[in-house]
C-alpha cells in the first residue's frame, strides 16, 4: 500500500504539480471535473479544493485518484480532436525549469500505465497470470520514468519485487488499509488529557472494546430478539458509530459479503432469500415488508408485464398468470400485492440505489453482468417478488447505456478493458430489463461531458473484472504441461 501509492504520490506531486503541467485555469477545470463526478457512496471522496491545495495526504485518497486520473487528465489536456498534444506547457514566471521531459502525451501514457497497474494489482481476487500482466504495465511505467528522466526513489525499485508478495494472496488480504482505518478511529476518541496512570490508554482500550462488543451484538442478535432489544442496539449503533455513517450501516455493508441486504421504506432490514437461503440464512420480515407496491401506478406502465414475465421465467414449475385471468390451480401475479419496491440494496458489501428513489438518486449507476458480459446501466427499480408459497426473490430493473460505431474517440480507448472505463451516450438508454439483483456487478464513477460535439457519459467500474487468460496458457493446460 505505502509502496505503490507512494509512487502514485510522486507522480502527482513531482510530475503533475512540480512539472507545471496544469496552469491556473487547468487546475480550476481539474477541480470542477472531480467535484462534478458522481461517486459511489461506498468509496471515499477526494478533497474538494484540489485546484488550490494540490496535495493528497492519505493512501486512500491516492488510491481513488489513480483510479480516475485517466479520465480527469484526458478532459484537462485534450485538444479539439480529442487527442493529447505532444507539447510541454509553459513554465510560470515565478517557476524554475524542471530537468525532466514534460510532453503531455508522454506523461498521459505514463498515467495510463500506472492506473492499469493499480486496476489489476489491487483487485479483490487475482491469478498469477494477472500479477504478471499488472507487473508488465508497472515495468513500463518505471522504464518510461527513467527514459523521461523523472526523479525516482527506492519505491520504484522495490515495486519490481511485488510478485513475491502476491504469493500470500491478493493485496487486500495483506495491505494496511484496515490498520490505517483503525488508527483513524482511535484518533477520534475523546481523551481527558491525563497521562498519569495510563488513563489515556485505558480510554482508548475501552472505546475499542465497546465498538467490538457492539459489533458482536448487531451481527449476532438471535431471530427471537424482542423489538425493544433491537431498538436499543440500533440506538447504540447510531450513537457510538463513526462519523461517516453509523456503525450499523458499516456492519450491513461488510456483512453483505456473504448475504445480500435490502432496506425497506421504514429502514428495517431484510435479507435476500436468493443468496441467504443457499447459506442457511433466514428472511427477516418487517413492518415495511407488508407494504406492497401498486405496479400499475408506477411511472413506467410496462413494469407489471415485465415482472410478470420475470416471475413466469423464474418459477417455471408454476403456472403464473396475470390478476385478470380466472384459471383453476393457477398462481396469480397480483399487481397490488406481489411486489414491493426498495430504495436501495446492499450486495457484496456495495450499495446500489435507483433512479426512482424518493429521497436520493445516489448509486443509480452501476455495472450489470448479463450473459457473461458487463455493461454500464442505470438502475430504475429494486423489487422483492413473492408469488404463492414460494420464497421471495429480489430483482432489479435496469436500462443499459448505449454506444455505437460513431462514438467519439477517447484517450484511453486502447486500454479500456484493462482500465474498466466505458464511454456511452449521455441520454441514450436501452429498454427496461429485469435482472436478478445478484447480477449487479459493481458500482461506478460517472462523468458527464461532451466529445466530438456529442453529450457523452464516462463510466468507470470501481472494481477489477479480471483479465482474459492468454491462449498460450490455456493451450499448456489442455496439453497437461
Amino acid at each position: 500500500m505505502h509502496n505503490f501509492y507512494g509512487i502514485v504520490n510522486d507522480f502527482f506531486k513531482k510530475i503533475l504539480v512540480g512539472g507545471y503541467l496544469l496552469n491556473k485555469d487547468k487546475w480550476s477545470q481539474f477541480e470542477a471535473i472531480i467535484n462534478d463526478m458522481t461517486w459511489p457512496s461506498g468509496t471515499s471522496r477526494l478533497p474538494t479544493n484540489l485546484g488550490q491545495n494540490h496535495s493528497l495526504n492519505k493512501a486512500d485518497q491516492l488510491r481513488q485518484w489513480v483510479r480516475i486520473q485517466p479520465m480527469v487528465l484526458w478532459l484537462c489536456w485534450r485538444n479539439e480532436t480529442g487527442r493529447i498534444p505532444h507539447v510541454e506547457p509553459p513554465i510560470p514566471a515565478n517557476g524554475h525549469m524542471p530537468n525532466f521531459r514534460r510532453h503531455l502525451d508522454d506523461v498521459y501514457k505514463q498515467a495510463l500505465y500506472l492506473s492499469i497497474s493499480d486496476h489489476i494489482l489491487a483487485a479483490w481476487s487475482i491469478t498469477q497470470e494477472e500479477v504478471a500482466e499488472g507487473m508488465k504495465y508497472l515495468t513500463l511505467y518505471n522504464r518510461g520514468a527513467l527514459a523521461m528522466r523523472w526523479p525516482m526513489v527506492i519505491n520504484n525499485h522495490l515495486s519490481m519485487h511485488y510478485p513475491d508478495s502476491f504469493l500470500r494472496g491478493p493485496t487486500n488480504s495483506w495491505w494496511l488499509m484496515g490498520f490505517e482505518r483503525c488508527n483513524g478511529d482511535q484518533k477520534k476518541v475523546n481523551l481527558n488529557g491525563h497521562a498519569e496512570g495510563a488513563k489515556m490508554e485505558l480510554t482508548l482500550a475501552r472505546s475499542w472494546v465497546q465498538k467490538h462488543r457492539l459489533y458482536e451484538l448487531v451481527t449476532s442478535l438471535p431471530p427471537n430478539a424482542s423489538r425493544k432489544e433491537r431498538d436499543l442496539v440500533h440506538r447504540l449503533s447510531r450513537e457510538k458509530g463513526p462519523s461517516r455513517g453509523t456503525l450499523r450501516t458499516q456492519i450491513e455493508g461488510f456483512g453483505a459479503r456473504a448475504y445480500c441486504f435490502v432496506f425497506n421504506s421504514d429502514y428495517s432490514l431484510t435479507t435476500h432469500p436468493n443468496i441467504s437461503a443457499a447459506l442457511g440464512g433466514q428472511i427477516t420480515k418487517s413492518k415495511g415488508w407488508k407494504k406492497a407496491t401498486d405496479l400499475r401506478a408506477l411511472p413506467h406502465p410496462q413494469i407489471y408485464s415485465l415482472l410478470l414475465k420475470f416471475s413466469q421465467d423464474y418459477w417455471t414449475a408454476l403456472r403464473i398468470v396475470d390478476d385478470f385471468t380466472i384459471e383453476p390451480r393457477a398462481t396469480l401475479f397480483i399487481g397490488t400485492q406481489s411486489a414491493k419496491s426498495h430504495a436501495f440494496v446492499f450486495k457484496d458489501g456495495i450499495r446500489y440505489g435507483c433512479a426512482t428513489a424518493a429521497r436520493t438518486d445516489a448509486d443509480q449507476y452501476a455495472f450489470v453482468e448479463i450473459e457473461g458480459t458487463r455493461s454500464p446501466c442505470l438502475i430504475q427499480y429494486h423489487f422483492n417478488i413473492s408469488v404463492g408459497d414460494e420464497s421471495p426473490v429480489t430483482c432489479s430493473i435496469v436500462q443499459r447505456m448505449n454506444m455505437d460505431e460513431d462514438f467519439p474517440r477517447l484517450g484511453w480507448d486502447l486500454y479500456a478493458t484493462e482500465l474498466g472505463i466505458y464511454g456511452t451516450y449521455a441520454h441514450d438508454l436501452g429498454e427496461l430489463e429485469v435482472v436478478l439483483t445478484t447480477s449487479l456487478a459493481c458500482a461506478a464513477h460517472v462523468i458527464f461531458t461532451t466529445a466530438g460535439g456529442k453529450d457523452i457519459c464516462i463510466v468507470h467500474a470501481s472494481d477489477s473484472t479480471g483479465l482474459e487468460v492468454p491462449e498460450a496458457w490455456v493451450d499448456k493446460v489442455e496439453e497437461g504441461s
